[in-house]
């Protein structure tokens, strides 16, 4: 898979605390192998929404390649371990975790180790959605690509009034913004 996901989540919300405490959620967003991994953890709060992040990240690049698609994270299964991937429509994508002491990011892609991810402070929580595509267009702009803009659900990066090709994606969640791409020479799609 040549799309690129990624989902950040921010452990210091509120509104995640004690969520591996909820039988009724963790039924509908995690297989019984995915709870007994929750529930088994020495730190199940940052474990739950680790895989809920992979789920999520799996999902931004699955909708890539087929517009459209509807969420639903029981359908997407995570499996850890020594090369860590997650499941969904009969295939795997492999998986890389990354955590800060309040956050945890997932990246997911072919090869994803090959994928640049970047993970910033927000300055301003309320704009985070502007903050975040500007982020973005200097990170490409660092890698060589020109000035362009970002458009659209699921964002695409344009240059000169064209969509790229550039695979990449966007996460926010409280005070962080993370942007992963896959470091292609520019070209227009």
């Amino acid at each position: 898979m040549d799309a690129v996901g990624n989902d950040l989540v921010w452990l210091g919300d509120p509104a995640n605390q004690g969520r591996h405490h909820e039988d009724r959620l963790m039924g509908r967003i995690l297989c019984s192998e995915e709870r007994r991994f929750v529930e088994t953890a020495g730190e199940p709060h940052r474990t739950l929404w680790s895989l809920w992040a992979a789920k999520e990240a799996a999902y931004k690049a699955y909708v890539r390649t087929r517009p459209g698609s509807v969420f639903s994270p029981i359908a997407y299964r995570v499996v850890a371990g020594s090369e860590p991937c997650v499941w969904h429509a009969g295939a795997p994508v492999p998986l890389v975790w990354d955590h800060g002491p309040d956050w945890v990011h997932a990246l997911v892609g072919h090869n994803p180790r090959e994928i640049v991810p970047r993970v910033e402070s927000s300055f301003s929580p309320e704009k985070a959605s502007e903050d975040l595509r500007a982020l973005a267009v200097r990170i490409f702009g660092e890698a060589g690509w020109p000035p362009g803009t970002i458009e659209g659900r699921p964002p695409l990066f344009w240059v000169d009034g064209r969509p790229t090709a550039l695979a990449f994606s966007l996460s926010h969640d409280g005070p962080y913004l993370a942007v992963a791409f896959r470091s292609t020479p520019f070209r227009s799609a």
